[in-house]
This record gives structure tokens, C-alpha cells and sequence, in this order.
């Protein structure tokens, strides 16, 4: 597939969008458009591969699951790998057993669930949960926080 610029213009925006958020400032309080762009963007280029090859005649289910597979495990296992690492160095014990609970509910794609279930107004923030990403939901489960949140 060639290089689109305007796609790329779209991925720098949301880039640019998320980054502003997860610095916390007022300039972008919406940071979670970037991801949905991500997801826009996404669909768009799997969708249009997916309806080429089966008007060409030539799609399969297992070679698309394949390639989704080689494209996102890599990745996947390189982030769990380094926030593990981080929350190894910097969560208290009760943090890093939750934090273990949703590194297994990653692995075993069943976060979004594992998070849903969780979810409570008054347990601790969501920002200090690493693989929680659209975060303003809360854990009913013990404190996370090293002080009373």
C-alpha cells in the first residue's frame, strides 16, 4: 500500500493531541479524540485491504488474523514488558497485584472486561493504572495509591 500524506497528517494530529493530554495541560482536555482518530484511521486502511482482496478474490480469514498478529503482538509484548518493569521499580505491593490482575487480563484480551467489571466512583484514580487507557473510571478494588486516595 503506498504512503499516504494525508493519513499521515491525521496520525501526526492525533499524536500531537494524545501527547498534550498525557502532559496534563488545559490546551487539550480531549486527548482521547487521538485515539479515536487511531481507530478511524485504522478501519479505513484494514477496511479497504479486506474489500480489495475479496474483490480481487484472493482474501482469507487466517491470512488476515496472521498479519494481524505479527503486526500487533510484537508491540504488545514490548509495552508489557516495559511497564512492567516500571511498575516492578515504582508500585507498592497491592498496586502491582492489580496491576498484575490487568497485565493478565491484557495478555488474555479481556481488559476491557477486567476494567468494566472494576469500575467504581470511589476507588482510586484511573491515571495511576498503567494499561488503562481510556481512563477517567475507577477500581473497586483496594487502594492502589501508597496513601489514602
Amino acid at each position: 500500500m503506498e504512503n499516504r500524506r494525508d493519513i499521515d497528517g491525521l496520525r501526526a494530529i492525533a499524536v500531537v493531541s494524545i501527547t498534550i493530554f498525557h502532559l496534563r495541560t488545559s490546551l487539550a482536555t480531549g486527548g482521547f479524540v487521538g485515539v479515536d482518530v487511531f481507530y478511524v484511521i485504522s478501519g479505513f486502511l484494514i477496511g479497504g485491504r479486506v474489500f480489495s482482496q475479496i474483490a480481487a478474490g484472493n482474501f482469507s480469514i487466517a491470512s488476515f488474523y496472521y498479519r494481524r498478529f505479527r503486526r500487533i503482538v510484537p508491540a504488545f509484548v514490548a509495552m508489557c514488558f516495559g511497564v512492567t518493569v516500571a511498575a516492578l521499580l515504582i508500585l507498592y505491593p497491592p498496586s502491582l497485584k492489580l496491576y498484575a490482575e490487568s497485565m493478565i487480563a491484557a495478555a488474555l484480551s479481556v481488559s476491557n472486561f477486567y476494567f468494566w467489571l472494576n469500575a467504581n466512583y470511589f476507588a482510586p484514580s484511573a491515571y495511576t493504572l498503567p494499561l488503562l487507557i481510556r481512563g477517567r473510571s475507577r477500581l473497586k478494588s483496594s487502594s492502589i495509591c501508597c496513601s489514602p486516595c
